[in-house]
């Protein structure tokens, strides 16, 4: 919360702009977030996750569908005891060892971030897909 205490003391009694904003929160993190202000701001759809499980090559892959290009915000996907870190990018899917996931593994998913999380499985066998709380 500090961060957002300094983002106040450094603009409270000024008028600033979406620009300001973003300028300060690239500084301040040192990463380029103006695709996720972007996504969020000036677009109507919400990220989507896109999931693909792979039983046969024991493989999970991902990557991001948005409207925005450079949108590559990574998340954290916890997987029964283990985080395991997702870095998706909209240009490539990314592909991970197997996870074996559950539907409140998807869940929390969305309930953690403000995307939506379709995904399909290669193995029937696998779950079917959860419908997600976001628009798609």
């Amino acid at each position: 919360f500090a961060d957002i205490h300094d983002f106040f003391q450094h603009f409270k009694y000024q008028d600033i702009m979406t620009e300001d904003v973003v300028r300060w929160w690239n500084e301040r993190t040192g990463m380029n977030l103006t695709p996720f202000f972007d996504q969020y701001l000036r677009h109507a759809a919400i990220p989507v996750l896109e999931l693909k499980g792979d039983a046969v090559a024991n493989t999970l892959s991902y990557r991001w569908k948005t409207d925005e290009p450079g949108f590559a915000i990574p998340l954290v996907l916890h997987h029964g005891d283990q985080a395991v870190k997702l870095e998706p990018t909209t240009s490539e899917w990314r592909t991970v060892p197997y996870l074996s996931l559950s539907a409140e593994d998807l869940q929390d998913l969305t309930t953690r971030y403000y995307i939506s999380t379709p995904y399909s499985f290669v193995d029937e066998a696998l779950p079917s897909p959860v419908p997600s709380r976001g628009r798609p």
